[in-house]
């Protein structure tokens, strides 16, 4: 049963590499929250009812972050085979959550 608990400590090593992500624990969920460090302002915040939604929006952030983490000087996105180590990241992270 997928429980925030279980998302949580699969993302554990994520959200502290990822300084600029955070989740809190709300009274109405948990909430996801995304520094943006040049306006020094939150620039994504996302309410996540269930577990289900909080792992579907660590999964988004977390996809973007190991594709941040690929790019090199003048290079715009990452290469395909970069894509589908992203992809196959991903897709390991989300059955952790299971």
């Amino acid at each position: 049963m997928l429980t925030n608990e279980k998302v949580l400590a699969a993302f554990s090593q994520y959200l502290a590499a990822d300084k600029a992500c955070e989740v809190v624990s709300t009274s109405r969920g948990y909430t996801f929250m995304k520094w943006n460090a040049a306006r020094q302002e939150w620039c994504d915040v996302r309410l996540c009812p269930t577990p289900a939604s909080l792992r579907d929006v660590l999964l988004e952030a977390y996809c973007g972050y190991l594709a941040f983490q690929c790019l090199e000087e003048e290079q715009d996105d990452p290469t395909p085979i970069q894509w589908e180590e992203i992809r196959r990241q991903c897709e390991a992270m989300y059955k952790c959550c299971q």
